[in-house]
């Protein structure tokens, strides 16, 4: 599942993942050999209604949130299993990135309520969720701090957003005296984001070490964030470009290009309609983009430690990067059981390096963007298929 909240998952399938990606003329396609499906059966789910293809009849069905969402990806479920009973039984696993540091757990969650309750089952073994959005405070101070310490821009301008801007302490696990941070939004905060963003307004939040698209048109996953209600990307917006794949950084154009073909939208029986990467029709709530998912994490680990859980992370990010996501791997105080080390990719380079805990996995991505497998497509393969096989990387 694609993040966004609000972005389509044919941007995974097309442009990460997928067994396909389109060439630069836009109409004709070519073979992704790090497809994940060389390995496993794949589902790319547009989620929730409204994003790409998707629609609903009742307009009221767009302004959503997680629960609605979850629900939703649970239904479609139950019926993709009635229409293809062949598939139940076999091991299930969800996958995402970015927001879908939401949609992934609380799936997960779903699908276990759903077993619970007597449902036809669905055999979870387990989720993996890359640079995952799981509670805003932290992402956007280990955003923050991830601009400076990589070199984007002096530690007084970062110091700037985060005295201004008021951090304090709060957040679940205030009584173990973990740092949680509030974001709050005055005057003076604006401005010292909109200084501090201007600094390196020419670089891709998404991935800090490649080529932007210069004929890129669209801000993608910061905008949706800036749509529903995240002032921090807001303020990044007309900003920044970004670059978004390993070899082509125009590949979303041509994906768009691609998707608005007649022949295409007749050939997969879709509505006609102008397809674009993220939805201008979802309104979802900002008040579950603040929510924290580290709850979801300690019901696992509480009540279902059977669960394979991999939480990995492209190590040049700076929208959702791998600072923040440390600060709350920390805070959940977990037993380390195999400590830091290197893990190696086909060509027996560093692919990354990795933790494991006595009930999840943490793991880097080395010279890995916000979307993971659109940057390091061989890694990414790498990283996924040892997880589902053993659990161990190589």
């Amino acid at each position: 599942m694609t993040g966004g909240p609000g972005c389509s998952s044919i941007i995974a399938l097309l442009g990460e993942n997928g067994p396909f990606f389109p060439n630069t003329d836009g109409s004709t396609l070519s073979l992704n050999p790090y497809s994940w499906n060389n390995i496993a059966n794949v589902i790319w789910l547009e989620s929730p209604a409204g994003v790409g293809f998707s629609y609903s009849n009742t307009t009221t069905d767009y302004t959503v949130g997680d629960e609605r969402t979850s629900d939703d990806i649970y239904t479609f479920l139950q019926n993709f299993f009635k229409l293809y009973p062949q598939y139940m039984g076999r091991d299930f696993w969800v996958t995402g990135e970015s927001y879908g540091g939401h949609y992934v757990p609380q799936a997960v969650y779903r699908i276990i309520q759903g077993n619970n309750a007597g449902n036809p089952a669905i055999n979870i073994k387990g989720f993996m969720a890359g640079n995952a959005w799981t509670y805003m405070p932290i992402d956007n101070y280990g955003a923050i701090n991830t601009w400076w310490t990589r070199a984007l821009v002096p530690q007084t301008a970062a110091n700037s957003i985060t005295q201004l801007c008021n951090l304090s302490d709060v957040g679940p696990l205030l009584a173990n005296h973990h740092p949680f941070f509030e974001w709050q939004m005055t005057p003076q905060c604006d401005d010292a984001i909109e200084s501090t963003m201007k600094l390196f307004s020419g670089l891709s939040i998404y991935d800090i070490y490649t080529d932007v698209c210069v004929a890129q048109r669209d801000e993608l996953i910061m905008t949706q964030l800036a749509k529903h209600g995240s002032k921090l990307h807001s303020s990044f917006l007309s900003k920044t470009n970004k670059k978004r794949a390993n070899l082509d950084p125009c590949i979303d154009d041509h994906i768009v290009s691609y998707m608005n073909q007649p022949a295409v939208q007749l050939a997969i029986h879709a509505k006609p309609h102008r397809w674009g990467e993220c939805s201008n029709l979802v309104h979802y709530s900002y008040t579950d983009l603040q929510k924290s998912v580290i709850p979801v994490y300690q019901y696992f680990f509480d009540n279902y430690p059977q669960l394979n859980i991999l939480v990995y992370s492209g190590d040049v990010d700076a929208i959702v990067p791998y600072w923040g996501t440390k600060l709350w791997v920390d805070s959940l105080n977990r037993p380390i059981k195999t400590p830091w080390r290197a893990w190696f990719d086909s060509g027996m380079q560093v692919g990354g390096f990795v933790e494991v805990y006595d009930r999840f996995t943490l793991s880097t991505v080395r010279d890995a963007g916000h979307m993971v497998p659109w940057f390091q497509p061989d890694r990414a393969f790498i990283l996924f298929s040892s997880f589902l096989i053993n659990g161990t990387l190589p």
